[in-house]
Order: C-alpha cells, then sequence, then structure tokens
C-alpha cells in the first residue's frame, strides 16, 4: 500500500490503524443519507485495489431525498461534504495514511421502501442503478468536482435537465476543459470560429503521429452550418493545411510508422459552450485525405458513415450532398481533362509510330527487323485499345459530371458507380498504355541502322 500522510477536516492528522477491522459496508451516514464501499469485496480489499497514484477509490451514495433535492440535504457544497466528511470517512476505514487522489461517487436515490439494512443487497443486484456519477479530486489544499457522468438519469431526463445535474458551474466546467487540453496552436481564428490544434501531447510530436487531430470551435450553430455549407475541404485546404505545415513541414508524410503512409486530417466540430469533455470520443468529425499537393479530399469511411449516424437531419444530408457535389467536380474535372489528354496522347503516338515504317532506311534493318515490326505493331494495338479506354473513361466522367450537377443525397450513390466506371477505364487504360510505351522502347533499342 502506497503511504503518505494527509490533514484533513479541521487540520489534525487523523491516526488511526492502516486497516479498521470493521467490515461494515456503511462508512459514512447522516440524516437520510448513507455511504457505502464497494459491496463485493472485503473494506481491506477495496482499500487495497483502488490505492493507486492518481487512481479513484469508489463509494455509493444513497440518499432519501428526491434527485433535485439532494444537494440540499448534504447541508453544504458538494466539495465541501466529501472534504469534510467522506474523506476522513475513508481514511478511517482504510488508514490515516492511505493515499487518496480521487472520490467517485455512485449517486442513488434510496427506494422510500427499503431499509437501510438492505443497501449492499441493492447495490450487488443493481436495483435500483445508479442515476449518475461525480468525481472529486482530492489533495491537501481541498476538493474539487472534476467529473460527472449521466447514467441512468440520461433515460430519464431531457439535455437541460441533465445540466443541472452537474454540481459544477457553465464556467468552471469550461475551465477545466481548457485545463486539461493541450491546445498548443491557434491554427486560425475569424468571428464566431476557432481552429485549434488538439493532441494528447504537447509540441511538434503530434507531426509524427499518423492523423493531426484539428477542432473548429464554434460559437453558434449557423457558423458551424456555414463551415459545411462552404466546403470544408477547401477552407482546410487554403487556410488550414498552410498553418500546419508551419508546425510539421513534411505534413502529410508519415514514415515513423510505414513507409510511404500518409497522415489523416482529423477535422472536428465542437460548440464553445457545452462542449464534450474528452475530445478523444467526439462523434462530430470526419476525416480528410491529404495530398501532397495541398489537396484535400473527404473520406467517405466509417468515421463518416458514424457521423451520419449521429446527425441524421436533413440540413446534415444537405452539407454532405454538397461536400461530395465538390469533392466529385474536382475528381471528375481532373479526370476528364486526363482522360482527354491520355486519349490524345495515344492517337498522337499511333500516328507517330504509323510513320516510322515510312522512314527510309526502316526495310533495310538487318538483324531483329521482324521483331521490331512486331513489337511496333503490338505497341499500335495497345495504344489503339488505351485510347478506346481512356474514352470510355472520359464518357463516364462527362455523364457524372452532369448528374453530379444536380446532385441530391439519394443520387450520391448513382454518381458513385459512374464514377467507379471512370476510374475502372482510366486504370485499365494508364496499363495497356504504359504497356505500349514499354514495347517501343524495347524496339528502338533493337533498331541497327546501316
Amino acid at each position: 500500500m502506497i503511504l503518505k500522510a494527509i490533514t484533513v477536516g479541521l487540520g489534525f492528522l487523523i491516526a488511526l490503524p492502516a486497516i479498521a477491522q470493521n467490515d461494515d459496508k456503511v462508512i459514512y451516514q447522516q440524516d437520510g443519507l448513507w455511504v457505502l464501499s464497494f459491496p463485493w469485496s472485503s473494506n481491506q480489499r477495496w482499500c487495497e485495489d483502488h490505492n493507486l497514484p492518481g487512481g479513484a477509490i469508489p463509494v455509493s451514495v444513497f440518499y432519501s431525498a428526491p434527485h433535485e433535492q439532494r444537494m440540499a440535504a448534504l447541508g453544504k457544497p458538494l466539495h465541501q461534504w466529501v472534504y469534510d466528511a467522506i474523506l476522513p470517512s475513508i481514511q478511517r476505514v482504510c488508514g490515516a495514511e492511505v493515499e487518496i487522489d480521487y472520490i467517485t461517487l455512485a449517486m442513488y436515490r434510496k427506494p422510500s421502501n427499503m431499509a437501510p439494512s438492505g443497501l449492499v443487497s441493492a447495490l450487488k443486484s443493481n436495483k435500483p442503478p445508479p442515476w449518475d456519477s461525480i468525481t472529486v479530486k482530492v489533495s491537501k489544499a481541498g476538493a474539487e468536482v472534476t467529473g460527472h457522468r449521466s447514467l441512468d438519469a440520461q433515460y430519464h431526463l431531457n439535455s437541460k435537465q441533465l445540466a443541472a445535474l452537474d454540481p459544477r458551474s457553465a464556467a468552471d466546467v469550461e475551465k477545466q476543459l481548457i485545463r486539461s487540453e493541450i491546445n498548443e496552436y491557434v491554427l486560425h481564428q475569424s468571428e464566431g470560429l476557432k481552429f485549434i490544434s488538439w493532441f494528447s501531447q504537447p509540441g511538434p510530436k503530434w507531426c509524427q503521429h499518423s492523423y493531426v487531430s484539428v477542432i473548429a470551435e464554434y460559437d453558434n450553430e449557423a457558423v458551424k452550418k456555414e463551415i459545411l455549407n462552404s466546403h470544408p475541404a477547401a477552407y482546410l485546404q487554403e487556410k488550414i493545411i498552410p498553418e500546419i505545415r508551419q508546425i510539421c513541414p513534411q505534413f502529410p508524410n508519415y514514415p515513423q510508422v510505414l513507409e510511404g503512409a500518409k497522415q489523416l486530417l482529423v477535422f472536428k466540430f465542437r460548440p464553445k459552450i457545452g462542449r464534450i469533455a474528452d475530445e478523444r470520443i467526439n462523434p462530430d468529425k470526419l476525416n480528410f485525405q491529404v495530398f501532397d499537393n495541398g489537396g484535400v479530399k473527404l473520406l467517405r469511411d466509417k468515421t463518416y458513415e458514424r457521423w451520419l449516424v449521429a446527425k441524421q437531419n436533413a440540413s446534415v444530408q444537405g452539407a454532405v450532398t454538397q461536400m461530395v457535389k465538390l469533392d466529385n467536380d474536382w475528381l471528375l474535372s481532373n479526370g476528364i481533362q486526363s482522360a482527354q489528354t491520355k486519349a490524345e496522347i495515344a492517337a498522337s503516338l499511333i500516328k507517330i509510330n504509323e510513320s516510322l515504317f515510312e522512314l527510309k532506311g526502316f526495310k533495310s534493318l538487318k538483324r531483329h527487323f521482324e521483331k521490331i515490326k512486331q513489337l511496333r505493331r503490338d505497341a499500335l494495338n495497345d495504344f489503339d485499345t488505351a485510347r478506346n479506354e481512356f474514352q470510355k473513361a472520359e464518357e463516364a466522367a462527362k455523364q457524372a459530371k452532369q448528374q453530379n450537377s444536380q446532385l441530391t443525397y439519394a443520387t450520391i450513390n448513382k454518381v458513385d458507380q459512374l464514377i467507379a466506371v471512370y476510374q475502372q477505364h482510366t486504370e485499365s487504360g494508364e496499363q495497356v498504355f504504359d504497356a505500349a510505351l514499354g514495347k517501343l522502347k524495347r524496339a528502338e533499342s533493337l533498331i541497327i541502322k546501316e
């Protein structure tokens, strides 16, 4: 057991045996209120299992008052009550020198027909279930509420009522969130909006991870909607990525884990007021692929799918449609241009190589004549095939672009299918095109003129 002396209550050191012999689970009580240790082991085991630096020792609090009146029943603010009553009670049971950093209080309303003698059985059967849970940090300086979790309460109360369960003020919650996060870099700021980095460790070490997390902290929903409707990928490309590269010049390079891998940009949204306590579990996020040239594309992956499920409403679907439409426009514009260019190159090479057969001296080649002729013929056939593939790709891209111009949430999949056809023909054409070029180079290497 880790031991340390701690002064509590009125400022004197409690001197009691290291482990109390009394295994009674009720470690503290006052009128209409009972505090219990864990019921499924001895008190000694309870003390030892949770006697870890930075760990939280759990207790169960039963009260006879209604949930909304429970704090008044304490007789003093919760943090002070924990410091004055619960901390000394734990030290009485576990020993005055036991190290306690946090105390977690599972809160229960005792049914009116339940005798105090039935509390342990109630805990073991989980009837009633805990209403909510409150975490209090304790030290020589005092106590502070640092966490709140809605448990059974979330199935009975609305969001406003749930927020009222937290003994902390909204300002205190905000201060604690800011204090616990590493937001070293403000990447961009405008009216009602701030882009900040977020990661679990300070400094440029976040350059070395598989992703860079960027949070768009907005004042209200109108600002968030404006971000979504303005195409976040373009916004990131223009405003945010240049700032990231001021800190991480190689972004999106990530050779530390897998050579050739590229970092993702994880783009999160959160309100300035009422934000999630732990950014690691924030569902309001999207992943973007970042290209070496700074281009950005929305990834419609599992994160995207979960985001849609969590945000099922018409405005979100409209924003998604807009993002997908703009991404498609970028892809298809480049694709059509690429397909047209490759088809033109293939046609030009066919003409050039046809003319090579007419060059003076070609028929007088000595060795490899037949081989050269066959390689050129095969190359010309390949170029013709490649040209047909590129033309098919171009046609699919044009159809996709036309449908994408009138994209709705319901037609996203249809355009995706056309894009897949375009990509399939493009890939096939490029493979044949490269093979044709290889055959031409081989033929040229065999030419021996007189």
